[in-house]
């Protein structure tokens, strides 16, 4: 079973890194990538979509216009308790730590990504090697 890793970032041009990055665990199907410019748009596929938590991961950017990262792991939490969600932002703040923890968050990933970190976190959290 591939993770569905789903990335929510208003920045579009983040998406085409993502697809560089891990473009071979991509094609070898070990990762399906979902990507959505704004939150609401993420909300409407997690709504409409059936999730598989145990397969299933969101990165979110927390700074977006009409609703914020923050927004979207509250609602998110309310529609699948047990999916990962990871905030992500170039802010690497205690407070931002704090608040995404305490809406249900796992944890803050700086801006730039590290790929290299995220494919750790990743094998780490499903126990898969990507």
């Amino acid at each position: 079973m591939s993770l569905n890793l789903i990335v929510v970032d208003d920045e579009i041009d983040i998406f085409v890194l993502y697809e560089l990055f891990l473009k071979k665990e991509i094609a070898a199907g070990l990762i399906s990538l979902n990507c959505f410019p704004s939150a609401s748009e993420c909300l409407s596929y997690l709504k409409t979509s059936t999730i598989n938590c145990s397969s299933s991961l969101i990165l979110s950017d927390i700074n977006m216009p009409e609703m914020d990262g923050y927004e979207l792991l509250e609602q998110a939490r309310n529609l699948y308790p047990e999916l990962p969600i990871y905030m992500v932002t170039a802010y690497s703040r205690e407070d931002y730590v704090q608040k995404a923890l305490s809406l249900g968050g796992q944890g803050l990933i700086t801006k730039p990504v590290d790929f290299n970190e995220l494919k750790e976190l990743i094998s780490t959290h499903f126990q898969k090697k990507v």
